[in-house]
């Protein structure tokens, strides 16, 4: 693997570079390839372990300039609107990393089980990877080609680096993808929450912590994305295909502009979303509530429990103020009849919920009353339920 790392590079060059030029690089990459071959022949002899290589710096190209550059300090250098000090020029070679052949070495540790050594990887790369993805621009740096095979494999190894790392490593894995420009953030989240999310439910033992924590820290970094602030026009169900995966995802969602919506859970495994419904709360209120809504009753429908009873009417209080009087959402794109559907499941196994003496029992009227004024029949029909059984 490490000589692989050490291979997958190759130099662009102007077409008009003397031939020389290219015979010397390409003379002095190949005694660079055999001596990482001769290292690794020579650990397996007994010798010391090589390091894992450095990879070559690239700067990043844009779709668009960013407005500023980011220190490691933090300060911020604002760019002007014609300045190239970030650009490179066409007549400069450069050495560039094979990112989809490193993938697909990658790719060959994925599995059941990881080998010991994988987080070597994680701590080898994982700067140089923020900076592949833009990392020290603006939030609103937008890299021209996203490295997304590389991306995918590498970060769900760091998935894997997170959910078992100490304290101060997952803080030093995580920081630099927390500080990503809004979409490469985006992109990247996408595939880390769900790397994790597979370890977390598939693993009845594992404890909840850095599930937890990880989601809370991406939800906190998704709220302030530029476009979750967006105005939205009343009735708007659109999601753009930058931020939608990716709150998609937190709210255990996949989605694709073609296929639709819907969560990745099952029901036996359901039973270990309720620490990760709490970091989910604060998501509730903003960004686009019509997504939002569908994402969070596409997930409490998988195995509706009165358990989820406190959450759920929070997320339907918070949408009713939020949506204002506009029957679209609750309509058009079913959210109501979901929300009737949760009801009729969770009370099957619990019938409290239609009882007058429940402790919820205002709460729940008054959001049925809601929904009846706002069109939804499915909610009049519960309301019929309720008051027959109650008599």
């Amino acid at each position: 693997m490490r000589i692989a790392f050490t291979s997958c590079r190759w130099r662009w060059h102007p077409h008009d570079e003397d031939a020389s030029t290219r015979e010397a690089y390409e003379k002095e990459k190949g005694g660079q390839d055999a001596d990482a071959v001769a290292a690794e022949i020579a650990w397996l002899d007994g010798g010391l372990e090589p390091n894992w290589p450095d990879l070559p710096e690239e700067t990043p190209s844009f779709s668009r300039q960013p407005r500023a550059i980011l220190s490691p300090n933090g300060s911020r250098v604002e760019l002007k609107r014609d300045d190239d000090s970030f650009r490179r020029s066409s007549k400069e070679a450069v050495i560039r990393v094979d990112n989809q052949g490193l993938a697909r070495w990658v790719s060959l540790l994925r599995g059941d089980a990881l080998p010991s050594w994988y987080g070597e990887i994680v701590d080898a790369y994982a700067l140089w990877s923020a900076r592949l993805n833009g990392h020290g621009y603006s939030a609103d740096a937008e890299v021209n080609q996203t490295p997304d095979a590389w991306n995918h494999q590498f970060y769900s190894l760091v998935a894997s680096a997170l959910m078992d790392a100490t304290q101060d490593r997952f803080e030093w894995i995580l920081q630099p993808i927390i500080e990503l420009p809004d979409r490469s953030f985006c992109d990247v989240a996408e595939t880390l929450i769900h790397a994790a999310d597979v370890r977390y439910f598939n693993e009845a033992n594992r404890p909840s912590d850095r599930a937890f924590a990880l989601r809370q820290r991406l939800v906190t970094r998704t709220l302030a994305l530029n476009r979750w602030s967006w105005d939205r026009r009343r009735g708007d169900f659109g999601i753009d295909i930058e931020t939608g995966p990716t709150i998609g995802m937190l709210l255990m969602n996949l989605h694709n502009s073609f296929s639709g919506t819907k969560s990745y859970l099952v029901p036996a495994v359901f039973d270990r979303v309720d620490p990760l419904l709490q970091t989910v709360r604060p998501m509730m209120r903003g960004g686009p509530t019509a997504f939002i809504a569908l994402c969070t009753m596409n997930t409490l429908n998988v195995a509706p429990t009165a358990r989820h009873l406190d959450f759920l009417l929070f997320a339907v209080e918070t949408w009713l103020e939020v949506t204002n009087g506009d029957r679209a959402m609750w309509n058009e794109l079913g959210i109501g009849r979901k929300i009737a559907e949760w009801f009729e499941v969770a009370a099957a196994d619990d019938p409290s919920l239609h009882r007058q003496a429940h402790p919820s029992r205002s709460r729940i009227d008054a959001i049925l009353g809601r929904l009846v004024s706002l069109g939804v029949s499915e909610a009049h029909e519960l309301e019929l339920q309720i008051q027959a059984e109650t008599r």
